[in-house]
């Protein structure tokens, strides 16, 4: 039986409308095999690493629910504050965390594509 907290994951990727794979990806995996085996594998738990990886990633899911299963999907679907610029506020915070995600995700590219290259190079020469 598929544990709740992976439930919750498949739940996430049903909404985002991707498929396993592509989640995988936009978590800066180069498989999908992490995401694959919490469906795979009774009582399948993520470890912190994808938990992390997701809260990094996904700024807009609420990790009490993704962890707990308390609360909305959502960060979104909480309660808004009466303050506009808090709320103001919370949204650059969740850009600026996208953002920082997105360059980690672009070095690990980056180093990545240097070590094809260099590989490549050490079995032509």
């Amino acid at each position: 039986m598929i544990s709740p907290i992976a439930q919750r994951i498949g739940k996430y990727i049903a909404y985002l409308n991707i498929s396993r794979r592509e989640f995988a990806f936009r978590l800066g995996y180069t498989s999908s095999e992490k995401i694959n085996r919490l469906f795979r594998k009774d009582g399948a738990k993520p470890g912190f690493d994808i938990i992390e990886d997701m809260a990094n990633m996904f700024v807009e899911i609420d990790v009490d629910w993704l962890v707990t299963g308390r609360g909305e999907m959502l960060k979104n679907q909480r309660p808004h504050t009466s303050d506009p610029l808090e709320g103001l506020l919370a949204q650059g915070m969740e850009v600026l965390q996208r953002l920082d995600a997105l360059e980690k995700r672009i070095i690990q590219m980056e180093l990545s594509l240097t070590e094809r290259t260099e590989r490549k190079e050490r079995e032509d020469g």
